[in-house]
């Protein structure tokens, strides 16, 4: 599906669920949400996206009301599959920057599982892949201090450049959000990053410097 000329196409690598994820992207319809629009949630209808341009955070609220991100979903991936397959609207999702995704027909999706029936295997262990990797970054979010947080989501939402090298296009308060704390804590966790070297920091805009440092701090557990 042309997308400012550029369709996205699974690469060679690509599982078998990226695959199938491409046969029902041609000929769906398309979406286009700037940056900060939420695409799921208590509010919104239920709905299957794949991700065609931007990337999108996936969250999950606390009892409290607390977005807590459960991971980010890049072109190539889909969102909101498992949501309705399970009927529950406890998941989130919003675009960190203009995206453009493609709706993904449930009707369609059954009837290529019927016809290629291996794809069903795929597509529970593309769902299993994900339940496991929010469950961990769950889990690590409540043992990892602030500023390892901090750089583990700065790692997951870098953006190479070849004339401004490594760089996070995103608001304290958004980071903040994302990482499940407040904008204050954020700014005094990249303001220990950047002590030490590792960032630069402009209004809106994170230019990694040593990125293996940034890797470390991520695994920091105290």
């Amino acid at each position: 599906m042309p997308i400012d000329g550029n369709p996205w196409e699974p690469r060679s690598t690509s599982t078998p669920w990226q695959r199938a994820l491409q046969e029902l992207i041609d000929g769906a319809a398309l979406i286009v949400a700037p940056a900060g629009t939420q695409l799921l949630g208590h509010d919104r209808p239920g709905q299957a996206l794949a991700v065609i341009k931007g990337v999108v955070r996936v969250f999950t609220w606390t009892t409290s009301g607390h977005r807590v991100t459960t991971g980010y979903a890049r072109p190539g991936d889909q969102v909101g599959v498992d949501s309705v397959l399970s009927g529950s609207d406890n998941h989130g999702a919003e675009a960190l920057n203009d995206a453009t995704l493609a709706v993904l027909s449930l009707e369609s999706l059954r009837n290529l599982v019927i016809r290629r029936p291996e794809l069903g295997w795929a597509l529970a262990e593309h769902l299993a892949e994900q339940a496991v990797d929010a469950t961990c970054r769950l889990v690590d979010g409540t043992v990892r201090p602030v500023t390892a947080r901090v750089a583990r989501h700065l790692l997951e939402l870098a953006e190479h450049s070849s004339d401004e090298g490594i760089m996070v296009r995103i608001s304290h308060r958004r980071l903040a959000d994302a990482v499940g704390t407040a904008r204050e804590v954020v700014t005094r966790a990249l303001g220990e990053l950047r002590g030490n070297g590792i960032i630069e920091t402009d209004l809106r805009l994170i230019r990694v410097l040593d990125r293996d440092a940034l890797a470390r701090a991520a695994d920091a557990v105290r």
